[in-house]
């Protein structure tokens, strides 16, 4: 494993979950590039005009209630691959995402919630 590669990869997911934690849209998109490619189980989304769509909706949606219980259950960092799996409560009781990192940019990432009732 290159420690280098896995710092900067660690660097950018706790960058990505403090922005999002924050709210901050400007700051989340410095996570991505033109060339980022996000996929849901609903769609896939392409390049930083697509990925901003995708997270104005995802803000939106993110009550108090769920920003008070986030949690990260378990973070795996290998290289530029960073896995989480992620609580929010009753309300998204499983949350998880995979993250390709290269050159301090989210070049893939794939999101998937189980929402609670």
């Amino acid at each position: 494993m290159s420690t280098d590669t896995a710092n900067q990869t660690e660097a950018t997911l706790n960058h990505h979950i403090e922005s999002i934690g924050a709210k901050d849209l400007d700051a989340i998109m410095q996570d991505y590039s033109d060339d980022s490619v996000l996929v849901t189980p609903d769609v896939s989304v392409e390049g930083l005009d697509g990925i901003r769509g995708f997270f104005e909706t995802f803000l939106s949606g993110l009550t108090p209630d769920i920003m008070a219980n986030f949690a990260v259950d378990r973070a795996a960092i290998h290289d530029e691959l960073a896995y989480i799996i992620w609580n929010a409560g009753d309300e998204i009781p499983l949350g998880t995402d995979t993250f390709i990192v290269r050159n301090g940019k989210i070049k893939f990432q794939t999101f998937a919630v189980y929402l609670g009732s």
